[in-house]
């Protein structure tokens, strides 16, 4: 993450043995590492490269910065989440100016707030399917010089939250990314984002949530990937609803892609059986809108509301099949980010991911530092 110091810092930086000066000194070290990133007044950083109490590497990082003191403005005003560091000591971890954007007192800066950045998702194919997001946001915003520097971690899908509290306690910065699990349009957000929210309020820790205002993972992948990266068997049928479901999506006020399952896919049976009453009521209304698509006992089913059949064939949906995710991380690794940030960068949520990831994992190299 990019890390500012504040000039208030400046009085500070001359000083010898001081908790301010451990702070700067545990800061200066991780970004030499590659961990992080640090921005601040060229003033601030040519005082600490002549304070004898840090090391000749620590003095070393701090006159590198000094002399990059022109281009670092240019990369604090293309990363929108930062974290201020400050002197105050009134003020110790708060959040500023938006829920990603921090204040932390310098004497708080112990190694536990210096590790580098998990991202945390409900399974670790998620999680590194969100780092190649973060690429593609470098990308689109050309950010040169820095790399994004993070670990990818599956937090076992509904105990994620459990994850979360102990990457929280331990003071691992962690940015958790959870599904919306909406199933249709309104839909509350899932108790498991509700907790990770709670959690992220309650601790005080580098902590960042994000739910996905869709259903999965899934819902974000353009659907160019989907159906190249599915077995043919299965991508022309789901291929064909997503066509049918944007056609009748201003009939019907949304977009059913965002809500569809688009694993499994799903039947007439099976929302005929749903106890919610929004996911019955929408997926009737999307039912009806492209049933002249269907087959003649789809119709009927549909009007009659029952699907007799114990082994259902009337199919609302088609997935892409189980072992989606994977396919489309196979599909990534096997080409340039150049090359899939051109597709990726039409899904606006997949790059709204990738931004708040690339800014929270955001890192110097260490042979530029």
């Amino acid at each position: 993450m990019l890390f500012v110091l504040s000039e208030e810092l400046l009085p500070f930086c001359s000083n010898e043995g001081t908790r301010e000066i451990e702070g700067i000194q545990n800061l200066l070290l991780s970004v030499r590492q590659g961990r992080h990133a640090l921005s601040g007044k060229k003033a601030v950083f040519a005082s600490l490269s002549k304070n004898q109490s840090l090391s000749e590497r620590e003095r070393a990082t701090a006159r590198s910065l000094a002399n990059r003191s022109s281009e670092l403005p240019i990369l604090e005003s293309a990363v929108k989440h930062k974290i201020l560091v400050s002197p105050n000591p009134l003020r110790k971890i708060s959040k500023v100016e938006s829920d990603f954007s921090w204040e932390i007192d310098v004497k708080e800066l112990g190694e536990k707030f210096l590790e580098s950045l998990v991202i945390l998702a409900e399974n670790k194919v998620d999680a590194e399917l969100f780092q190649y997001a973060a690429l593609h946001h470098q990308i689109s915003k050309q950010i040169k010089g820095v790399s994004s520097r993070s670990y990818a971690q599956g937090g076992g899908g509904s105990q994620i939250d459990v994850e979360l509290k102990g990457l929280l306690d331990k003071g691992t910065p962690v940015v958790a990314i959870t599904d919306g699990d909406f199933l249709f349009p309104g839909m509350d957000q899932s108790i498991i984002s509700i907790r990770c929210t709670n959690l992220i309020e309650q601790q005080a820790s580098l902590g960042w949530h994000y739910t996905l205002p869709v259903r999965e993972v899934e819902n974000i992948i353009p659907i160019s990937i989907l159906s190249d990266v599915a077995d043919a068997s299965a991508s022309q049928k789901a291929l064909d609803f997503t066509q049918q479901a944007a056609a009748v999506s201003t009939k019907i006020g949304s977009q059913p892609c965002e809500f569809s399952c688009f694993k499994k896919g799903a039947t007439l049976s099976k929302i005929f059986k749903s106890e919610n009453h929004g996911e019955r009521s929408y997926w009737l209304q999307v039912a009806d809108a492209i049933k002249q698509h269907r087959s003649h006992d789809f119709q009927r089913c549909l009007d009659q509301n029952s699907c007799p059949a114990a082994d259902c064939k009337c199919h609302l949906s088609h997935g892409f099949g189980e072992n989606i995710l994977k396919q489309v991380k196979h599909w990534l690794a096997e080409r340039s980010p150049h090359k899939s940030h051109e597709v990726f960068r039409s899904s606006k949520v997949w790059m709204s991911v990738g931004e708040m990831v690339f800014d929270a994992s955001i890192a110097f190299r260490p042979a530029n530092i």
